[in-house]
């Protein structure tokens, strides 16, 4: 019961967290796990990683050439993904 009802609600944050990112020019795969792997057009993944880290909220950027255009953003809950996609829509590019 306890994993149905955790499921669950990853799955609905998750579905809100995909339309946040999408509404921000974020592009991905879809998703079917507790994390969305992002990739923004017009923003350097590493910059993004490091301007993220700076405000304290970390996602995952590997560098590997297949990837390094990519942030992969565990769900969390939704206060921590309000605050990931304030940071993000403040987000500046030097």
């Amino acid at each position: 019961e306890y994993f149905a009802e955790t499921t669950r609600k990853i799955g609905e944050t998750r579905d809100w967290a995909e339309e946040e990112f999408k509404k921000l020019g974020f592009v991905f795969p879809k998703p079917s796990a507790n994390f969305i792997f992002v990739s923004h057009p017009e923003y350097d993944a590493k910059e993004l990683f490091e301007a993220m880290k700076a405000k304290g909220i970390y996602v995952r950027f590997w560098g590997s050439p297949r990837i390094e255009d990519y942030l992969r953003v565990t769900i969390g809950t939704p206060q921590e993904d309000n605050c990931l996609l304030a940071a993000l829509r403040s987000y500046k590019p030097e």
